[in-house]
């Protein structure tokens, strides 16, 4: 007879039965009853044949288009970027900024402020000056006249060059951030292809994900058979044979990594980026 919690071989010549406590082996035995029950009602009752893909194409794209409707990444490249021709843009944004119908409006008014001032109030008093002295039919009222009206026209031509000058500075500012919209467009137009694929992909990997585990569901039930048989033994922990592997993961933490340091900080960046994905996927 084996005691003990560890078991034992039966003594008897020939007999190499082990055997453990019977409160151990009864308990074994109620365990095993109860899990074939189990295992029996799980048999072809996987839950994963129920997957539905969510719509996320009909959520990134218009139902009715698919991704080569859209222009090509390298396309919008060289629209916004590669094809830009800068000294171009620049003139044309100078032009449109600095000799717009709102430039030339505040000059327009800004003249009709001045001589207004002159018909109002310059001018009367010149006249009465003039008459006071007499000198109405003189050269020196012409002149005078002359001299008010030039002043007029160098006071609204300082205007005009003032607020050109800020409009010069002004189209400088917008087409700078012009070329930074130009760049801004191409790397979101990238993030979205890459939006795109990564969800293609983390859809795709989680419906062969579930088709495997939905096949492989009457397969793994006998897992828990098996650790339950060798219980009694120490027995082995249940794997999941649906999982990736370690070094799956490993490389696929890697490749991430060196992907996210490669943006920041170039190759040195994707060295350092891939040892840190590499040592992320072991936790």
């Amino acid at each position: 007879m084996g005691g003990g919690g560890k078991g034992g071989r039966s003594s008897s010549a020939g007999d190499n039965t082990i055997r453990y406590a019977p409160y151990l082996e009864e308990a074994h035995r109620e365990a095993l009853k109860d899990l074939k029950e189990l295992v029996e009602a799980a048999l072809g009752q996987s839950p994963y044949d129920t997957f539905v893909e969510l719509p996320y194409k009909d959520a990134l794209l218009h139902p009715d288009y698919e991704l080569t409707d859209y222009p090509a990444l390298w396309d919008m490249f060289g629209k916004f970027v590669a094809g830009l021709d800068v000294h171009k843009l620049w003139h044309q944004t100078y032009q449109d900024v600095t000799y717009s119908g709102e430039i030339q409006a505040a000059v327009s008014a800004q003249a009709q402020v001045i001589q207004d001032e002159i018909d109002v109030s310059v001018m009367p008093k010149f006249l009465a000056g003039m008459r006071d002295i007499n000198a109405v039919n003189a050269s020196s009222f012409v002149v005078g006249k002359a001299i008010i009206q030039d002043s007029a026209v160098k006071a609204v031509n300082t205007f005009a060059a003032n607020i050109r000058i800020e409009a010069l500075k002004l189209s400088a500012s917008i087409w700078s951030r012009h070329l930074d919209w130009s760049q801004a467009v191409v790397a979101s137009y990238s993030e979205m292809m890459k939006l795109y694929f990564m969800t293609h992909m983390d859809m795709e990997e989680l419906r062969l994900k579930f088709a495997a585990k939905h096949e492989m569901w009457d397969l793994n039930l006998m897992e828990h058979v098996r650790a339950m048989l060798g219980a009694l033994g120490g027995g082995t922990p249940i794997t999941d044979q649906n999982q990736p592997s370690q070094t799956q993961k490993s490389l696929a933490g890697a490749l991430s990594g060196a992907a996210a340091g490669a943006s920041i900080a170039g190759p040195w960046g994707a060295g350092i980026g891939g040892a840190v994905g590499l040592a992320a996927s072991f936790l």
